[in-house]
């Protein structure tokens, strides 16, 4: 599954760099062609940042507006799939921090296959949405050509999604992927083996691995 597939199939992104301090209102530029990124020309690193920056609130109110983002409880996920998958190939486009300690000890090419289980969501909260909303509705109406120039175009962090990642590997290179795993010093939550595969599932609910995005012109509270 290619990104933009597994975009249309999920409604959802990859994540382009997985780490524990990405948070609901967090800008994104979603280019039409590779991934998305986190920053790009103009572009404030959060919608409070823009707020702050229009003097709407002060550095204190930026900062609490963050640390709600942060807080938010996580839930079950309500996706389609009780399961994610992604293909081998885009394995370094995640760069999940499991991933990214593997790769070089072990070829993540030759694994059978990627996916999440086990899943969670962080949802923006729907007082969340109707502060960001007013504060935008401010925006165009008395500063049009910030909110023009540097908002109006890119997109939102809505929802993020979590979940303990699963790796299959033929068991002819279980050996050698458990000992690019030790060398790592990566921790392996369960092991599954069978006849020709073996999976290993990896706990790291701190981190997500994809989320929704909104564009920010077309957002409402």
């Amino acid at each position: 599954m290619d990104l933009k597939k597994f975009s249309r199939s999920y409604d959802l992104d990859l994540i382009p760099a997985s780490h524990d301090r990405i948070h609901t209102g967090m800008l994104v530029w979603d280019p039409l062609i590779g991934k998305p990124k986190f920053d790009h020309p103009g572009m404030p690193d959060t919608i409070f940042a823009a707020f702050r920056d229009a003097d709407y609130v002060d550095d204190e109110g930026m900062m609490a507006m963050i640390s709600e983002s942060r807080s938010l409880p996580k839930g079950k996920a309500s996706l389609a799939a009780a399961e994610v998958e992604f293909e081998r190939e885009h394995s370094s486009s995640l760069e999940h921090p499991v991933l990214g300690k593997i790769d070089g000890r072990f070829d993540l090419s030759r694994a059978r296959k990627f996916k999440f289980a086990d899943l969670e969501v962080r949802v923006m909260s729907p007082l969340m949405r109707v502060q960001i909303d007013d504060h935008l509705e401010e925006l165009k109406r008395d500063r049009w050509e910030d909110y023009d120039g540097r908002i109006r175009r890119v997109f939102m962090i809505t929802e993020l999604y979590y979940g303990s990642l699963n790796i299959i590997v033929a068991t002819s290179t279980s050996a050698e992927f458990e000992a690019a795993l030790q060398h790592a010093d990566i921790t392996v939550a369960s092991k599954t083996s069978g006849s020709r595969n073996a999976q290993y599932t990896f706990a790291h609910a701190d981190c997500p691995f994809a989320m929704r995005l909104e564009r920010v012109r077309g957002f409402t509270g």
